[in-house]
């Protein structure tokens, strides 16, 4: 079976048309020229409200034009902490049964090797996660030990949130 984008300009055509046919004109609702001015100005709104969002935690971390996967699927992480010059990267996979997202993601600094997981359910409630940061450059003011640490926390995607200059 073939894949179609649900976003395309196409595919978003095909489906306006298909539902103006479907809908039957009933006293009171919109006929001929008007009905489908309301469907072009559907349509033009309509790229501005699929275009992926970001992702954010309550912690601060923006994962960049990410989707929670849908049940039982694995999709790449990309993201930041506004403020901080570097790039957060891993994965997050949905479990089969939908009821929980969870991710696993790194990053590196001066300090040290830095790893996040942490697990949420799709619709953002309530999470706990884990932070532990092994130290690869002590003679910097590292902790020679490493260290980790666990937080309750929430995501949910929200809006564009501009990459900071590094």
């Amino acid at each position: 079976m073939k894949r179609v984008s649900l976003t395309s300009p196409r595919t978003l055509w095909t489906r306006a048309a298909l539902l103006a046919a479907a809908v039957p004109a009933r006293a009171g609702t919109l006929k001929g020229p008007g009905r489908w001015m309301a469907l072009a100005a559907a349509l033009l709104l309509a790229p501005q409200l699929t275009q992926a969002a970001d992702y954010c935690t309550s912690f601060g971390l923006v994962g960049k034009n990410f989707k929670v996967p849908s049940k039982g699927k694995c999709k790449p992480f990309m993201g930041f902490f506004p403020g901080q010059p570097f790039v957060w990267t891993g994965g997050a996979c949905a479990s089969s049964d939908g009821t929980s997202v969870n991710f696993s993601i790194q990053a590196v600094d001066g300090f040290g090797i830095h790893s996040l997981r942490f697990g949420v359910s799709p619709s953002g409630s309530a999470g706990f996660g884990t932070e532990c940061v092994a130290d690869t450059n002590p003679g910097v003011g590292g902790l020679s030990d490493g260290f980790c640490h666990g937080f309750l926390m929430t995501a949910m995607p929200c809006a564009t949130v501009p990459v900071p200059a590094g």
